[in-house]
């Protein structure tokens, strides 16, 4: 085999390895790129159902914070406040029944969004609740009439843990917080040059 002939095949077989090379190269890269596509769309649905369900918690608690603000305020018709502008209820008209089944329907509905700590206090207002009912119903009432208003404020108490714990679901209080750390950190500034003046 003359020299040249050696030479071509050697340039042949060494453009031959080069493009296979090349080629097992880019086919690697195309398969990185792919799954790097697809871990990234992955990522990017996820981000996309947090986001709805986030969206969804949220309604869910606007409805269920509206629904126990009115029932705080039934319940703050049968309290003396110690206002004499603000009109009582007399405690033999107190019957609940209403506004817990209210709650009870919309929590049903809502509850599929509801954080674990927020279900568990829903659980536990509830039963508190049926407590008082049945207390309302089954007492004579000379006897009701004291023990309903003692009854609207641990409801009321129960009401305003339920929401406070609402708010951390949501992460208004942490914003709160923020806010309020702010305030303080804008006060801390302005008393310091205050005091360089």
């Amino acid at each position: 085999m003359s020299p040249e002939v050696a030479a071509a095949l050697w340039a042949v077989g060494g453009s031959l390895a080069t493009l296979v090379a090349t080629n097992i190269f880019n086919a690697r890269q195309t398969d990185k790129q792919m799954e790097f596509q697809i871990q990234e769309r992955e990522i990017q649905n996820k981000q996309m159902l947090i986001h709805n369900s986030y969206e969804h918690r949220v309604e869910a608690y606007t409805k269920l914070f509206q629904s126990l603000h009115e029932f705080d305020a039934y319940l703050g018709m049968f309290m003396d406040h110690g206002n004499e502008f603000k009109e009582t209820l007399d405690p033999n008209q107190f019957s609940p029944l209403e506004q817990r089944e209210k709650l009870m329907e919309l929590f049903q509905k809502e509850a599929l969004w509801l954080g674990k700590d927020a279900n568990s206090a829903f659980i536990g207002f509830f039963n508190l609740c049926d407590t008082g009912i049945s207390l309302a119903s089954s007492l004579p009432n000379d006897l009701i009439s004291g023990g309903v208003e003692n009854y609207c404020i641990e409801v009321s108490v129960k009401i305003r843990k339920i929401k406070r714990i609402m708010k951390e679901d949501l992460g208004i209080s942490y914003i709160d917080e923020f806010k309020d750390g702010k305030q303080a950190d804008k006060q801390s500034f302005q008393e310091v040059s205050t005091a360089k003046e």
